[in-house]
Order: C-alpha cells, then structure tokens, then sequence
C-alpha cells in the first residue's frame, strides 16, 4: 500500500537468536510490501551486510558484499571531494 500511493519500500530485519525473535510476525511485515523484504541475522556481520543491501542494493548497482569502505569509494567514483 505504501509502495502504490508513496513509492515507499518496507523491510523487515530480525536479529538474534530465533529463540528471541518473532519473526513470522517480520515476516508480515515486510510482505505487506514485498516478502522477499523480509531479512534474518543471528551475526553482526551478516547484520552490516544486509544493511547495506536494503541501502544500496535496490535495483541499483548490487553493491553486497563489499566492505563499507568500498562501498564508500563506489559512490565516491566520479565525484570530486574537493568541491
């Protein structure tokens, strides 16, 4: 419903244990958009690395995967920072 009137996307991120987390209930709600918006993490790592999908990863360049660093210098190609 967002997405139709307002161009708005709707993710869902569950970290923890799943012992902890309720996650038929993120589920629904990242399907009340799309339900492959629906992420889970029990690590750190994979929490940045889902972050950083859901940022850049929109139909846009795949940018997963790459260091936050890296990420950085893609956005920054063809920008002069001294401006």
């Amino acid at each position: 419903m967002g997405h139709d009137l307002y161009g708005i996307s709707i993710y869902s991120v569950s970290f923890g244990s799943s012992e902890y987390t309720d996650d038929e209930t993120m589920k629904k709600i990242a399907c009340v958009d799309d339900c492959s918006h629906f992420y889970r993490s029990e690590k750190g790592e994979e929490l940045a690395k889902i972050y950083e999908k859901i940022a850049f990863g929109n139909g846009k360049e795949n940018l997963s995967g790459l260091s936050s660093l890296e990420i950085g210098e893609q956005q920054d190609k063809g920008h002069d920072r001294r401006s």
